[in-house]
């Protein structure tokens, strides 16, 4: 019901016995770290003990990490493993370089398997992606003012959006609601309509996420037919009540919409909110800029 106001991993050919394969397709690791031990595990019906060859190389879509800049490698590109749980296995060892109290942003390589000896076969997931979790990026790049004009909308013509990120205090009154919140839209708007009020959210570090709680309203107004009435920002599920959160991705200085955002209209009840219906989506993909 629309309402009217009144005002990559490498996959490789697959084996079921006597091959090898990374267990996991990305692992990240934070600049601070001592070391990350990536492990390739060896699947066979026998007892074998083998050498695994690989290679380093930065992915074509991702900021990259540069060998010995952003980290280093422990060895020569050989490892020597075995399904023999008497024989230890080598693992791949990262060493991150720390730059702490810098921002960089996260980087990332990959890591590639090239051979194996014993005839063995390489199956599975063949490659893995490595983060470099940059500990003074994240929280301190959202911080400032985002913007966009041009979001294509259910209703039509382009929406407009401006939020002003910053980070929560501890002594924030709805973190009784919210209690892993980190961060919150202190002040915005959306078309013509300037935020009543903030809207808290969680900002997953690791997965570059914000995940925005639903049924938060930055708009209350009379709407026809309806009354007094609430508008917030939600993903589709809102519209039958759930409480799913919004999830926006984070980016090399822009924020994307992972799903629809629907401007939900609903009235706090009691029991609980009651979705009315929503006044205009905002489509997937729709891109927030940060301002200089």
């Amino acid at each position: 019901m629309l309402l009217g106001m009144s005002s990559c991993a490498q996959q490789s050919e697959f084996y079921t016995t006597d091959f090898v394969t990374f267990t996991s397709a990305t692992y990240s690791v934070k600049e601070t770290a001592e070391e990350l031990k990536v492990p390739v595990s060896l699947f066979s019906e026998t007892l074998q003990t083998t050498t695994v060859g690989y290679e380093i190389s930065t992915p074509s879509d991702l900021p990259s990490a540069s060998q010995y800049t952003d980290y280093t490698i422990v060895g020569k590109g050989v490892l020597t493993i075995s399904n023999d749980p008497k024989v230890p296995s080598d693992s791949i060892i990262v060493k991150p370089v720390s730059y702490e109290g810098k921002t960089q942003g996260h980087k990332y390589f990959t890591i590639t398997l090239t051979s194996v000896g014993n005839g063995i076969k390489i199956s599975g997931t063949s490659s893995c992606n490595v983060k470099i979790v940059d500990v003074d990026s994240g929280l301190n790049l959202l911080v400032g003012t985002w913007s966009s004009s041009k979001l294509a909308t259910d209703y039509g013509e382009p929406s407009s959006m401006t939020w002003l990120i910053s980070r929560v205090s501890g002594e924030e009154p709805a973190l009784a609601l919210y209690p892993e919140a980190n961060i919150k839209i202190a002040m915005g708007s959306y078309d013509k309509i300037s935020f009543k009020q903030e809207l808290l959210a969680y900002f997953d570090d690791e997965e570059s996420v914000i995940l925005l709680y639903p049924f938060q309203a930055f708009f209350t107004a009379e709407f026809d037919g309806l009354g007094v009435a609430n508008m917030c920002f939600a993903p589709e599920t809102a519209m039958s009540g759930d409480t799913e959160p919004l999830t926006i991705s984070f980016n090399q200085g822009e924020l994307r919409f992972e799903e629809d955002v629907y401007v939900i209209v609903y009235k706090d009840l009691e029991s609980g909110p009651s979705v009315a219906g929503y006044y205009d989506i905002m489509f997937e993909g729709g891109k927030l800029h940060k301002r200089e």
